[in-house]
């Protein structure tokens, strides 16, 4: 079932956490090594899923890998949150699929999954990867490709 492009997913996580703006560095660094933590884990299985079963390749963006440059350019006053929301939503313009990791939604994954929805991008809500979690994005993944969802 390979594709001539590659199939793109978009990982919504938290990066604040509970603590919204009163989120530490500290905490912020953990929920994105955490994101970053659960993309390797979905990485490893579609690898394996390419490999395999020949599924196409499966291209992952995790937000909180590429987060050192909207920081610093927070910080500095040079893009605002919803700025970074913004190009955000950009990149998920370019995927197939999004994948939102938690059980708790910040605004930001919100605002994601929101703009997801308006331009037809279908959302997969998940808290832990395991085995039933993966075999359900497996499955989704084939019926978005089919064109069946």
């Amino acid at each position: 079932m390979p594709t001539a492009k590659p199939f793109r997913i978009y990982l919504s996580h938290t990066i604040r956490g509970t603590q919204g703006d009163k989120a530490t560095p500290g905490i912020m660094r953990r929920n994105m090594k955490a994101a970053v933590k659960a993309g390797e884990c979905l990485e490893a299985y579609f690898l394996d899923w390419e490999k395999m079963y020949g599924l196409c390749k499966i291209e992952l963006y995790v937000p909180g890998a590429h987060d050192a440059f909207p920081q610093a350019a927070m910080a500095r006053g040079w893009l605002s949150i919803d700025q970074v929301l913004d190009l955000d939503c950009d990149i998920i313009d370019t995927c197939d699929m999004m994948l939102v990791r938690g059980n708790y939604l910040s605004t930001g994954m919100i605002y994601e999954i929101d703009h997801a929805s308006q331009v037809g991008i279908p959302t997969f809500q998940f808290d832990k990867v395991n085995k039933k979690v993966m075999a359900d994005v497996y499955d989704t993944i084939h019926l978005i490709i089919k064109g069946d969802l």
